[in-house]
This record gives C-alpha cells, structure tokens and sequence, in this order.
C-alpha cells in the first residue's frame, strides 16, 4: 500500500451506472492535516413511537445511576453507561393528534406554523450532506418534523423506496425493471472496490468491507420481503374475528433501522427522525390483538402482558440499532458516540390519551448517561427544555426552543 495515498472525502465507487457512496477512510484525511484536530461530525437521530410506552415497564423505580432496569429497557441494558433515562417531562396537550408537535413543542392551533426540532438542526448541518435530513417510518400516518415554514417532511414507510432514494441515481428510476434483474447494485462496482481495497490499509480496508457487507444485507432483507409479496397466501379459518393486518411492522422497523445506519455511516444526512404509529396487529406470532387497542389497556393483566410483549419487541429492534452504530468506527470514535439518539413519544399514558410524565431515553452523543434523570415534581418540566440541551450539546446557538424554559438541569 502507497501509506501516502489520499482519498477525496466524497469518493464514489462507480460501475454500470451505478455511483455508492464510501464510508470515512483514514485515507481521507488531507495530509496537510495529519496531527490537526479535525471538528467531528455531530448527528441527531430521533425516534418517536405513537403509541406511547407503559410507564410501569419503561422508568427504573430509583432516580439516579444506582437503578433497577425495568422490563422494557432490558434489550439495550448493556449500553447502560451509554444512555440515559428521562422521567417528568410533558407535553402542551395530549391525543393521538399531538404527534404531530412533539418535535415542535409549540401548539397547534389553526394557523399555527410548527417548526420541528430536528429541522433546525437540519438547517445548520443539512448543508454538508446530500440530504438535509431524511424522516424514515416503520408504519405512520403522521407527520412529525416541520420546517421553518411550517412543511411537513414526508416520513418513507418502504424500505426498498427509502434504499432507492439513498443509492439509486433518479435517472435510474426509468431502469427498475433492469435493475430488478441484476442480483445486486454491487456487482456493478466490485471490480472497482476489490482495485481499492488492496491501496488501503487494514482498518480502512475493515471499514470498507464492513460498509459493503451491510449494503449486502439491507439488499437480502429487501429481496426477501419482495420475494413473499409474490408467494400465493395459505388459506385457513380465521381463529379471530378480524382479519390481520398483512404489513409486516417489525420486519419493516428492522429495515428501516439497518437504512439508517447505512445513512449515517456514508454521510448522506446527520439528521433523521423516525416514525412507529402501527393500530392493527403486529407480526409476532404470539399476540392476536390490535397494538391500538392494547395501548388502551384498561390495566386489564392480560392486555398488559401483550402490550409489553410489544413494547418489549420495539426496544429489541431499537438496540439491534444501537449494535449498528456502536460497532462503526469514523474519526476515531463510534457513531454511537458520535450521534445523539432519542426515542420517546407524544404520549405519557396512551390508555387515556395524556400528555404527562413523557416517555424519554437519550443515547450517545457524548453526554454524561449512566443514570435515571428524574425531574420532581413530575410534570413541571417542558419536554422542550430536553431539546434545547440536544441543541447546547451540538453546539447549535439558540434563545430557547418551542415553549422551552431553559436547558435540562442535571443533564450534562
């Protein structure tokens, strides 16, 4: 290898029509830089789930770093000194219809512009990316990230669409049907990637190979679910009185998830946000009830345990992500470091529809997290004021945000 060899930052590989982004390399560090301290990318990913969280299963009984992990935060427990758990926050107003200012923080009056969060963000580093922001769904019907103008961003609930949009070139599009034919997009450039593999060094040529193979997978999880879309349904008697829901929600939040990684790691967007709205059944095997109506559980037990079955399922996929980043390296630290992760919802109790005591878990980003921040008394702290601390920590200049009444005391 030529160890003087440099790579330009945004380098492609290029096939057949075919241009793939490359993850960061150490060899695109400008030499003239070499012992210069480089300002690391900052990133915001923010998950919201419609259907609330059960609070019982969801916040350690003990404030602090010396808690309990409840039921529902157990997937992602060995990340404990990498996440933080917030409790007390609320919302102005609560319903279903509230999702779609939680990133807002503002109401939503008729004539009301809203402005989300992560667009404000999208307006300072949207400029060094090829998109501004990018607002992935599982399942959702409404629109959570606003921009200055009061736009709503449309959220994409299809992971081949979404794949489409990161690695497809739009003149492609007239090519679907040639590109359905070919096995994979890397076929087109494998010639060229193997030619730079063998200039890199080891880690860079770790990275490459890391970055490829999940390219792979997110094509193997798209070709599996386009492969039983074509596959004749069984026929059986319904053992329930309505007929399920045939999308497939944790598969298509697995997806998503991995598309998300894979737009973090190539740089197309530092901004994201991320929709779980799903009323009908969900693809476990083991519960036969509309996730809606188990949201509303009336404290009955057997609801609850679905609900939690659930729940449950939700913070699995979520940590499968958190494995993701925490396992790319760019810059000398992990993109879960390097990456402020938020998931929450509009929704305090979904059972009755309220906007207190806000489900919170931040992960990564360099803050101070090991602990279970409680802020007391319950419900006096704006969700906003956690907002305006993710905007502090990314060094975003800001007089407050939304009905904000300051930063996040004991969140460092």
């Amino acid at each position: 290898m030529n160890k003087n060899m440099r790579i330009a930052r945004r380098s492609f590989l290029r096939g057949a029509g075919i241009a793939i982004a490359l993850p960061w390399l150490e060899a695109m560090t400008p030499a003239a830089n070499a012992g210069v301290r480089i300002p690391k990318r900052k990133r915001l990913v923010m998950g919201i789930y419609g259907l609330g969280w059960h609070a019982a299963d969801f916040f350690p009984r003990e404030a602090g770093t010396d808690y309990t992990v409840p039921h529902n935060i157990k997937p992602i427990e060995r990340y404990r000194d990498r996440f933080t758990v917030v409790q007390g926050l609320t919302n102005s107003s609560g319903g279903h219809a509230s999702i779609v200012k939680v990133l807002a923080c503002s109401p939503y009056d008729q004539g009301q512009k809203l402005f989300s969060v992560d667009q404000l963000v999208a307006e300072q580093f949207g400029k060094e990316t090829r998109f501004p922001s990018l607002n992935f769904s599982a399942k959702g019907t409404f629109n959570i990230s606003w921009n200055r103008a009061g736009v709503p961003q449309r959220a994409i609930t299809d992971c081949e669409q979404m794949f489409d949009l990161l690695f497809r070139k739009s003149d492609d599009r007239a090519k679907e049907a040639e590109f359905r034919q070919q096995e994979s997009i890397l076929d087109g450039v494998i010639d060229e990637a193997s030619r730079l593999s063998r200039r890199l060094g080891a880690a860079d040529r770790r990275k490459l190979d890391q970055y490829l193979y999940s390219i792979r997978e997110a094509e193997k999880d798209i070709e599996r679910q386009r492969y039983w879309m074509t596959q004749p349904r069984p026929s059986a008697d319904k053992p329930y009185a309505k007929t399920p829901d045939s999308n497939k929600y944790f598969e298509n939040m697995s997806g998503m998830y991995k598309l998300m990684a894979l737009a973090l790691q190539t740089d197309s967007t530092r901004v994201m946000t991320f929709q779980c709205f799903e009323q009908n059944l969900t693809d476990l095997p083991d519960v036969r009830k509309a996730y809606h109506g188990l949201s509303h559980h009336g404290k009955d037990p057997e609801n609850l345990k679905l609900l939690q079955r659930i729940e449950n399922q939700n913070m699995v996929e979520f940590s499968q992500f958190l494995d993701q980043l925490a396992s790319i390296e760019e810059e000398g630290e992990s993109l879960l470091d390097s990456s402020i992760v938020t998931i929450g919802s509009n929704l305090g109790n979904a059972n009755n529809h309220s906007g207190l005591n806000l489900p919170c878990l931040v992960a990564g980003g360099g803050f101070r997290h090991g602990q279970h921040l409680l802020k007391e008394p319950l419900n006096a702290t704006p969700l906003a004021n956690l907002y305006v601390s993710l905007l502090d920590k990314l060094e975003i200049e800001n007089d407050g945000f939304g009905d904000s009444t300051g930063a996040l005391e004991g969140f460092v």
